[in-house]
């Protein structure tokens, strides 16, 4: 396995989870490093030969990976669906996804298949499995049972090439190589079809759902067509356009941008990247490896600019699709490569967090915070955490309302004498950089909440965030100006040396009791927004398991409803028919007896 780095976004760490033959590659792309990690797991490591991988997807949250094995359950025992860690590749857990009770087996005549396609839902809560005989099944990872199963068809069943729900889990949705089929999540009804146009005896080979406009689907071909449908409109199967610049290749990728529903990215066996703007009806080439290098796979990132494509040959290339192989060329283009052996099968790029997730590591990350000095004085400490030991933090700031005399206070050391005087004395303002580690940096920001001090008091506490004072002599004082009224008595004055000394013993407490608090309170509400975060999710998951048990609750009352009623109208047909054939009984014993009194006469 060779790879080649050039410039990689320095937004964040992007990772490219890469399908092989049997085992499944994560190559971890970190801005501005030389050299990137690539992980290799196997979900199968007791099988020495290797279990050929089908599928494979990223749960919401980037912490599992789901594998679908192609070989039938019926080849030989083992659990197709293996659900991997991302951090180390241990296997969590593991299914059969064609588990059916005998009843299903007779009705159906299919004992195991193989799984050829695999998703997750919105939350991972759900896992959406398609395999060779048409057969979509859905599982509930959290009761760890198969909730939902739609079939393609009974009579010719076709395979199932691809399988997802929709982005607000309404909706499963299946291709197979002549038409899509949408069904109703919640109730399980069969919604209706998208096909192709009259007259088009192409077939399908992939599709894609916009995040951000979640009715819009666009689906290809293997003549390199691309057409767009509306999955919300189930009374149209038809689709409402072509894009107007179609590949010469089999179209082996499709993507919406996350950040523009206008765009589409596709690639094809013919060996280019094309992105279309949709509402202009114009396309242009990000990228051309040429007819010799077959596209198999294409993920785009959610950033909306790096677009990964995996071949045949087992090359893979990040590229940039802001860039054009017409105005740039390729060198400009292509911003990594990687090679592996054999060829691949599929790519995805893992999924952004989600938004709340988002938001709490913004406001752990670059939360500042903020120190009192007095009323008006505030000095504000940017979070240095996940900076090197031997980084250089930001500048130190201190923000102020009051006049410019206010940021240089001096630490006096006695009482003020009979006449009013402004001593003179070295400022405590930090200087305006800093090398050292976050905590010798915060401890500069202690050093400007010291008030006046004492040289004879026993001890030293913190100022209070809201009203510094000035302990003189165990009384407190309020300081105004920098200038203190002669109402106190005078205090005589230590030695220099001893008072350097006691100086920066109380230094030395001030600073880690400040440091201590301040790194109580990050934890406290760190602490906080993690309990908030686990108790919302678990919440949320519990609404939609009661929403998901009433509705299941109503469809199965009206179930019973409609076999009652069935059966009722059975019995009634019974009843009436035994009636006819009694007044027929009747009829037939009167005419014999009617005969019979006129051969008597």
């Amino acid at each position: 396995m060779t790879s080649t780095n050039t410039t990689i976004p320095p937004s964040s760490n992007v990772t490219l989870a890469i399908l092989s033959e049997s085992e499944v590659i994560l190559w971890d792309l970190h801005p501005n490093r030389e050299e990137n990690n690539v992980r290799v797991f196997n979900p199968y490591p007791d099988d020495d030969d290797g279990v050929p991988i089908s599928s494979l997807a990223w749960n919401h949250n980037q912490m599992v990976i789901a594998t679908s094995s192609g070989i039938s359950t019926d080849e030989f025992e083992h659990d197709n669906i293996v659900l991997l860690s991302v951090q180390t590749g241990q296997q969590l857990d593991s299914f059969q996804h064609d588990e059916r009770n005998q009843k299903q087996q007779h009705r159906h005549g299919v004992a195991g298949t193989a799984a050829n396609t695999i998703n997750f839902g919105g939350k991972s809560r759900y896992l959406c499995i398609g395999d060779e005989y048409g057969a979509i099944c859905l599982w509930d990872l959290k009761k760890k049972t198969r909730v939902r199963q739609y079939f393609h068809t009974t009579n010719d069943p076709t395979p199932s090439l691809q399988v997802s729900l929709d982005p607000t889990d309404t909706y499963v949705m299946s291709l197979s190589s002549s038409a899509m089929y949408v069904y109703n999540l919640r109730d399980g009804l069969f919604m209706g079809t998208l096909k192709l146009p009259d007259g088009d005896d192409s077939i399908f080979t992939k599709y894609s759902i916009s995040y951000l406009e979640p009715s819009k689907c666009a689906i290809g071909t293997n003549d390199g067509s691309i057409y767009m449908y509306d999955i919300t409109n189930h009374s149209q199967s038809s689709p409402l356009f072509e894009l107007p610049q179609r590949h010469s290749g089999a179209v082996t990728g499709l993507a919406f941008s996350a950040i523009n529903s206008n765009l589409i990215i596709s690639c094809a066996q013919d060996g280019t990247v094309l992105a279309h703007k949709i509402s202009e009806g114009t396309s242009y080439e990000v990228c051309a490896l040429g007819d010799n290098n077959i596209i198999q796979s294409m993920s785009l990132h959610s950033n909306g600019a790096t677009c990964a494509v995996g071949c045949e040959s087992g090359d893979i290339y990040i590229c940039d699709i802001r860039n054009s192989t017409k105005d740039v060329g390729i060198p400009e283009t292509m911003l990594a490569s990687y090679q592996i052996n054999g060829p691949v099968h599929s790519l995805h790029f893992a999924p952004p967090p989600r938004v709340k997730t988002q938001r709490l590591a913004t406001k752990n990350n670059s939360n500042d915070i903020a120190v009192n000095t007095n009323n008006t004085n505030l000095v504000k400490i940017q979070n240095t955490m996940e900076l090197p030991m031997d980084a250089t933090p930001a500048k130190f700031k201190s923000d102020s309302s009051n006049n410019d005399d206010d940021k240089n206070k001096t630490i006096t050391t006695q009482q003020q004498i009979s006449s009013v005087s402004s001593p003179s004395a070295p400022s405590s303002a930090a200087p305006k950089s800093y090398t050292g580690s976050p905590s010798r940096f915060a401890r500069i920001a202690a050093n400007s909440r010291l008030a006046s001090i004492n040289s004879k008091s026993p001890a030293v506490k913190p100022a209070s965030k809201s009203t510094p004072n000035i302990l003189t002599g165990g009384l407190k004082s309020q300081r105004s100006t920098g200038v203190v009224n002669k109402t106190k008595e005078t205090t005589p004055l230590s030695p220099p040396t001893k008072r350097r000394s006691l100086d920066a013993n109380r230094y030395d407490t001030v600073r880690s009791q400040q440091q201590k608090d301040e790194q109580q309170t990050l934890n406290t509400n760190t602490d906080k927004e993690g309990i908030r975060e686990v108790v919302q999710e678990e919440v949320e998951n519990l609404q939609d398991e009661m929403e998901e048990q009433l509705r299941n609750l109503h469809i199965d009352m009206i179930n019973q409803f409609h076999l009652q009623s069935q059966e009722i109208d059975t019995a009634l047909s019974k009843h009436f028919t035994k009636i006819d054939r009694l007044e027929l009984e009747n009829q037939q014993l009167r005419e014999e007896n009617e005969r019979l009194r006129q051969d008597r006469g």
